[in-house]
Protein backbone atom coordinates (compact mmCIF):
# COMPACT_ATOMS: atom_id res chain seq x y z
CA UNK A 1 0.00 0.00 0.00
CA UNK A 2 1.42 3.38 -0.94
CA UNK A 3 1.98 5.90 1.86
CA UNK A 4 -0.30 8.92 2.13
CA UNK A 5 2.62 11.26 1.46
CA UNK A 6 3.36 9.38 -1.75
CA UNK A 7 -0.05 9.93 -3.34
CA UNK A 8 -0.71 13.55 -2.26
CA UNK A 9 1.29 16.76 -2.27
CA UNK A 10 -0.10 19.54 -0.10
CA UNK A 11 -1.24 22.56 -2.08
CA UNK A 12 -3.07 25.81 -1.29
CA UNK A 13 -6.85 25.67 -1.43
CA UNK A 14 -8.02 27.46 -4.55
CA UNK A 15 -11.34 28.62 -3.05
CA UNK A 16 -10.46 29.84 0.44
CA UNK A 17 -8.42 32.65 1.97
CA UNK A 18 -8.95 33.56 5.63
CA UNK A 19 -8.63 37.20 6.66
CA UNK A 20 -9.95 39.41 9.40
CA UNK A 21 -13.11 41.24 8.30
CA UNK A 22 -13.04 44.99 7.79
CA UNK A 23 -14.07 46.76 10.98
CA UNK A 24 -16.95 49.17 11.28
CA UNK A 25 -15.99 52.82 11.61
CA UNK A 26 -17.82 55.95 12.78
CA UNK A 27 -15.32 58.78 12.15
CA UNK A 28 -17.19 59.87 9.02
CA UNK A 29 -20.47 59.99 10.96
CA UNK A 30 -18.93 62.46 13.40
CA UNK A 31 -16.70 64.29 10.92
CA UNK A 32 -18.46 64.26 7.52
CA UNK A 33 -16.15 64.63 4.53
CA UNK A 34 -16.21 68.06 2.84
CA UNK A 35 -14.32 68.25 -0.48
CA UNK A 36 -12.18 71.39 -0.84
CA UNK A 37 -9.96 72.77 -3.59
CA UNK A 38 -7.13 74.16 -1.46
CA UNK A 39 -4.99 72.65 1.28
CA UNK A 40 -5.76 75.67 3.47
CA UNK A 41 -8.32 78.43 3.36
CA UNK A 42 -10.91 80.24 5.45
CA UNK A 43 -14.63 79.73 5.89
CA UNK A 44 -17.36 82.04 7.13
CA UNK A 45 -19.21 81.88 10.42
CA UNK A 46 -22.56 83.65 10.50
CA UNK A 47 -23.60 85.18 13.82
CA UNK A 48 -20.95 83.33 15.78
CA UNK A 49 -21.89 85.24 18.94
CA UNK A 50 -25.48 83.93 18.81
CA UNK A 51 -27.01 87.35 18.26
CA UNK A 52 -30.07 85.59 16.84
CA UNK A 53 -30.98 84.38 20.33
CA UNK A 54 -30.42 87.65 22.13
CA UNK A 55 -33.60 89.31 23.40
CA UNK A 56 -34.09 92.57 21.54
CA UNK A 57 -37.01 94.99 21.85
CA UNK A 58 -38.98 94.67 18.62
CA UNK A 59 -41.97 96.85 19.54
CA UNK A 60 -42.83 99.32 16.80
CA UNK A 61 -45.49 102.01 16.61
CA UNK A 62 -47.63 102.67 13.51
CA UNK A 63 -45.40 104.29 10.91
CA UNK A 64 -42.39 103.78 13.12
CA UNK A 65 -38.97 102.46 12.14
CA UNK A 66 -37.94 98.96 13.12
CA UNK A 67 -34.98 98.65 15.41
CA UNK A 68 -31.84 97.75 13.49
CA UNK A 69 -30.10 94.51 14.41
CA UNK A 70 -26.62 93.79 13.10
CA UNK A 71 -25.72 90.23 12.18
CA UNK A 72 -21.99 89.87 11.84
CA UNK A 73 -19.71 87.49 9.99
CA UNK A 74 -16.43 86.08 11.19
CA UNK A 75 -13.96 83.66 9.64
CA UNK A 76 -12.00 80.63 10.73
CA UNK A 77 -9.13 78.83 9.05
CA UNK A 78 -8.85 75.21 8.00
CA UNK A 79 -5.78 73.27 6.96
CA UNK A 80 -5.55 69.80 5.48
CA UNK A 81 -2.76 67.27 5.56
CA UNK A 82 -1.89 64.29 3.42
CA UNK A 83 -2.30 60.72 4.56
CA UNK A 84 -1.19 57.54 2.83
CA UNK A 85 0.45 54.16 3.16
CA UNK A 86 2.05 51.96 0.51
CA UNK A 87 3.06 48.38 -0.14
CA UNK A 88 5.41 46.91 -2.72
CA UNK A 89 4.29 44.03 -4.91
CA UNK A 90 6.49 42.87 -7.74
CA UNK A 91 5.17 41.53 -11.02
CA UNK A 92 7.05 38.32 -10.27
CA UNK A 93 5.14 37.90 -7.00
CA UNK A 94 1.85 38.49 -8.78
CA UNK A 95 2.67 35.92 -11.45
CA UNK A 96 3.90 33.40 -8.88
CA UNK A 97 1.00 33.72 -6.42
CA UNK A 98 -1.22 30.69 -5.86
CA UNK A 99 -4.95 30.77 -6.36
CA UNK A 100 -7.06 32.29 -4.85
CA UNK A 101 -4.60 35.02 -3.78
CA UNK A 102 -5.03 38.46 -5.28
CA UNK A 103 -1.99 40.30 -4.02
CA UNK A 104 -3.03 43.73 -5.27
CA UNK A 105 -6.60 43.56 -3.92
CA UNK A 106 -5.39 42.18 -0.59
CA UNK A 107 -2.81 44.94 -0.26
CA UNK A 108 -5.34 47.66 -1.06
CA UNK A 109 -7.77 46.30 1.52
CA UNK A 110 -5.05 46.06 4.15
CA UNK A 111 -3.84 49.62 3.54
CA UNK A 112 -7.36 51.05 3.55
CA UNK A 113 -7.95 49.28 6.85
CA UNK A 114 -4.82 50.79 8.37
CA UNK A 115 -5.60 54.31 7.16
CA UNK A 116 -9.16 53.96 8.41
CA UNK A 117 -8.13 52.90 11.91
CA UNK A 118 -5.73 55.85 12.03
CA UNK A 119 -8.67 58.11 11.16
CA UNK A 120 -10.74 56.60 13.98
CA UNK A 121 -7.97 57.24 16.49
CA UNK A 122 -7.52 60.83 15.25
CA UNK A 123 -11.28 61.46 15.47
CA UNK A 124 -11.35 60.20 19.06
CA UNK A 125 -8.32 62.32 20.04
CA UNK A 126 -9.80 65.42 18.39
CA UNK A 127 -13.13 65.03 20.14
CA UNK A 128 -11.58 64.44 23.53
CA UNK A 129 -9.40 67.54 23.10
CA UNK A 130 -12.39 69.70 22.19
CA UNK A 131 -14.90 68.29 24.67
CA UNK A 132 -13.76 69.29 28.14
CA UNK A 133 -15.30 70.76 31.25
CA UNK A 134 -18.98 71.60 30.89
CA UNK A 135 -19.07 69.82 27.51
CA UNK A 136 -18.79 66.44 29.25
CA UNK A 137 -20.87 64.60 31.82
CA UNK A 138 -20.57 61.31 33.68
CA UNK A 139 -23.38 58.79 33.89
CA UNK A 140 -24.81 58.42 37.37
CA UNK A 141 -24.35 54.65 37.16
CA UNK A 142 -23.04 52.26 34.52
CA UNK A 143 -25.53 51.26 31.85
CA UNK A 144 -24.64 47.62 32.48
CA UNK A 145 -26.20 47.96 35.94
CA UNK A 146 -29.89 47.83 36.78
CA UNK A 147 -29.42 51.11 38.65
CA UNK A 148 -28.13 52.75 35.48
CA UNK A 149 -30.31 55.42 33.86
CA UNK A 150 -29.29 55.53 30.18
CA UNK A 151 -32.42 57.31 28.97
CA UNK A 152 -32.06 60.08 31.53
CA UNK A 153 -28.31 60.36 30.86
CA UNK A 154 -28.77 60.70 27.10
CA UNK A 155 -31.63 63.18 27.43
CA UNK A 156 -29.54 65.26 29.82
CA UNK A 157 -26.76 65.36 27.23
CA UNK A 158 -29.16 66.34 24.45
CA UNK A 159 -30.69 69.08 26.55
CA UNK A 160 -27.27 70.42 27.56
CA UNK A 161 -26.29 70.76 23.89
CA UNK A 162 -29.58 72.46 23.05
CA UNK A 163 -29.09 74.98 25.86
CA UNK A 164 -25.47 75.69 24.94
CA UNK A 165 -25.90 75.93 21.18
CA UNK A 166 -29.59 76.36 20.46
CA UNK A 167 -29.53 73.37 18.10
CA UNK A 168 -30.83 69.87 18.76
CA UNK A 169 -28.23 67.11 18.23
CA UNK A 170 -28.85 64.64 15.44
CA UNK A 171 -26.25 61.91 15.96
CA UNK A 172 -25.03 59.73 18.80
CA UNK A 173 -21.96 57.50 18.55
CA UNK A 174 -20.47 54.83 20.77
CA UNK A 175 -18.48 51.61 20.97
CA UNK A 176 -20.38 48.35 20.56
CA UNK A 177 -19.82 47.46 24.24
CA UNK A 178 -21.66 50.60 25.34
CA UNK A 179 -24.28 49.92 22.67
CA UNK A 180 -24.90 46.43 24.01
CA UNK A 181 -25.28 47.83 27.54
CA UNK A 182 -27.71 50.45 26.23
CA UNK A 183 -29.90 48.21 24.10
CA UNK A 184 -30.08 45.49 26.78
CA UNK A 185 -31.04 47.87 29.59
CA UNK A 186 -34.57 47.23 30.82
CA UNK A 187 -35.55 50.90 30.53
CA UNK A 188 -34.67 50.99 26.83
CA UNK A 189 -36.28 47.64 26.07
CA UNK A 190 -39.48 48.81 27.74
CA UNK A 191 -39.59 52.01 25.66
CA UNK A 192 -38.59 50.62 22.25
CA UNK A 193 -40.38 47.28 22.22
CA UNK A 194 -43.96 46.65 23.30
CA UNK A 195 -44.20 43.87 25.87
CA UNK A 196 -46.75 41.93 23.83
CA UNK A 197 -44.34 41.43 20.92
CA UNK A 198 -41.67 39.59 22.89
CA UNK A 199 -41.83 35.78 22.76
CA UNK A 200 -39.37 32.94 22.58
CA UNK A 201 -39.67 32.89 18.79
CA UNK A 202 -39.86 36.67 18.48
CA UNK A 203 -37.30 38.20 20.84
CA UNK A 204 -37.01 41.91 21.38
CA UNK A 205 -34.96 43.54 18.63
CA UNK A 206 -33.40 46.81 19.67
CA UNK A 207 -31.96 48.49 16.59
CA UNK A 208 -29.93 51.66 16.19
CA UNK A 209 -32.79 53.07 14.16
CA UNK A 210 -35.27 52.41 16.94
CA UNK A 211 -33.05 54.01 19.57
CA UNK A 212 -32.43 56.99 17.29
CA UNK A 213 -36.19 57.48 16.99
CA UNK A 214 -36.56 57.20 20.76
CA UNK A 215 -34.28 60.20 21.26
CA UNK A 216 -35.27 62.16 18.16
CA UNK A 217 -31.92 61.62 16.44
CA UNK A 218 -31.15 60.97 12.81
CA UNK A 219 -28.61 58.26 13.53
CA UNK A 220 -26.98 56.15 16.21
CA UNK A 221 -23.53 55.10 15.01
CA UNK A 222 -21.90 52.03 16.55
CA UNK A 223 -18.36 50.77 16.08
CA UNK A 224 -16.24 47.89 17.27
CA UNK A 225 -12.99 49.45 16.06
CA UNK A 226 -9.91 48.00 17.74
CA UNK A 227 -6.38 49.39 17.60
CA UNK A 228 -3.22 47.30 18.02
CA UNK A 229 -0.47 49.28 19.75
CA UNK A 230 1.91 46.33 19.94
CA UNK A 231 5.30 46.29 18.25
CA UNK A 232 5.30 44.78 14.77
CA UNK A 233 6.23 41.12 14.87
CA UNK A 234 5.30 40.74 18.54
CA UNK A 235 2.09 39.86 20.36
CA UNK A 236 -0.96 42.01 19.78
CA UNK A 237 -1.86 44.72 22.28
CA UNK A 238 -5.46 45.43 21.40
CA UNK A 239 -7.72 48.10 22.83
CA UNK A 240 -11.06 49.62 21.91
CA UNK A 241 -10.57 52.91 20.06
CA UNK A 242 -13.67 54.62 21.46
CA UNK A 243 -13.53 53.15 25.01
CA UNK A 244 -16.83 53.54 26.90
CA UNK A 245 -17.49 57.16 25.94
CA UNK A 246 -20.75 58.13 24.23
CA UNK A 247 -20.72 61.16 21.92
CA UNK A 248 -23.77 63.26 21.10
CA UNK A 249 -23.59 66.08 18.57
CA UNK A 250 -24.80 67.58 15.32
Amino acid sequence: MPLFSQVHTNAALANLTLARPIQSYIANDLFPILPVQKKSDVYYLLDDEKEYARITDDAISPGGIARRVDAGYSTATYTTGGHGLADTISSEDIANADQPLDLVADAVQRLVQKVSINKEVLAKVSLDAALTGAKTAAASNGWNQTSGTPIEDILAGIQAIETAGGVRPNVMAMDSISWNDLRNHADVVARVVSSGSITGDNPAEITTRGVAQLFGLDKVAVTSAVKNTGISGQSETNARVWSDDVYIGF
